[in-house]
C-alpha cells in the first residue's frame, strides 16, 4: 500500500508543477502573446538552484550536528558525493535535522528559486526583445536547451546525468514515509491553487488588460500609450 501510496503521491507532484508551468505559459502566450517555448531555462535554472541550495545547506547542518566533516571534492559539488547522500538520507531518522530546520530549508530554497527564475528571465529578456514570433519562441527554446546540456553533462551544479539526489523535504522528519510524500504533494497543489488565484487576479487587472492589448495589436496598445517593451519584461 505504501508504495502505490508513493506513486500517487509523485504522480499530484507531477500534475502540480506542471500545473504551475501551464499557468504560467498561458499567463505569457495566452494574454500576453509571447511565445516563451524557453520556459524550461528559468524554471530548470530555478530548480537547480532550489535542489542545490536545500541539499548544501542540509549537508553542512546536518554534518555539524553529526559531528563530521564533509570533505570536498574537486570532481563536482560536495553534496554530490556518495557520503553526503548517505548523511542526508539519514539525517531524519537520526534526528540530525530538526523539523523547523526542514521548513527553513524549503523557505530559502522557495526564495531562491523564485529570485533566480526572475532574474534569468529579465536577463534573457533584454537581447529578445525586438524578436516576435517565431523568431521569439526559436530562440528561447534553443537558449533553453543549451542550459539543459550544460546541467546535464557537468557536474555543476546538478550532479550531471545522476541529478541532485537526497534533497530535504519539509516534512522529512515525519516518521511515516508515505505520509511523507502525501503530505508533500498536497502543498505541492496547494501552491498550484493559490498560483491559478494569483494569475486569474492578474488576468483581470489592468496590467492583464495591458497584455491583452499587446497580444492583439502591438502597435494599437502603443498608440494608447503602453510600453510594449516593459510588458515583455
Amino acid at each position: 500500500m505504501e508504495g502505490v501510496m508513493g506513486i500517487v503521491s509523485q504522480w499530484i507532484v507531477w500534475f502540480g508543477v506542471y500545473a504551475i508551468l501551464s499557468l504560467s505559459f498561458n499567463l505569457e502566450y495566452g494574454y500576453g502573446g509571447v511565445p516563451n517555448f524557453g520556459k524550461v531555462l528559468f524554471m530548470s535554472l530555478g530548480a537547480y538552484t532550489a535542489g542545490a541550495l536545500a541539499a548544501w545547506l542540509g549537508l553542512h547542518w546536518a554534518a555539524r550536528s553529526a559531528g563530521v566533516a564533509v570533505a570536498a571534492s574537486t570532481e563536482g559539488p560536495v553534496y554530490c558525493s556518495p557520503e553526503a547522500y548517505n548523511i542526508l538520507s539519514n539525517a531524519a531518522s537520526q534526528h540530525l535535522l530538526t523539523p523547523g530546520q526542514y521548513l527553513e530549508l524549503f523557505a530559502l530554497a522557495l526564495v531562491a528559486a523564485g529570485l533566480i527564475g526572475a532574474v534569468s528571465g529579465m536577463l534573457a529578456s533584454y537581447p529578445t526583445l525586438r524578436l516576435g514570433g517565431d523568431f521569439l519562441a526559436i530562440t528561447l527554446l534553443a537558449m533553453g536547451e543549451v542550459v539543459r546540456l550544460i546541467a546535464y553533462n557537468s557536474q555543476w551544479p546538478a550532479c550531471s546525468f545522476n541529478g541532485l539526489t537526497a534533497i530535504p523535504t519539509p516534512f522529512a522528519w515525519y516518521p511515516v514515509k508515505a505520509r511523507i510524500d502525501l503530505m508533500y504533494a498536497m502543498l505541492v497543489l496547494l501552491f498550484a491553487a493559490l498560483f491559478y488565484v494569483y494569475t486569474e487576479m492578474l488576468a483581470n487587472s489592468p496590467w492583464g488588460r495591458a497584455l491583452k492589448a499587446m497580444r492583439d495589436d502591438e502597435l494599437a496598445a502603443q498608440v494608447y500609450g503602453y510600453n510594449v517593451a516593459r510588458i515583455r519584461l
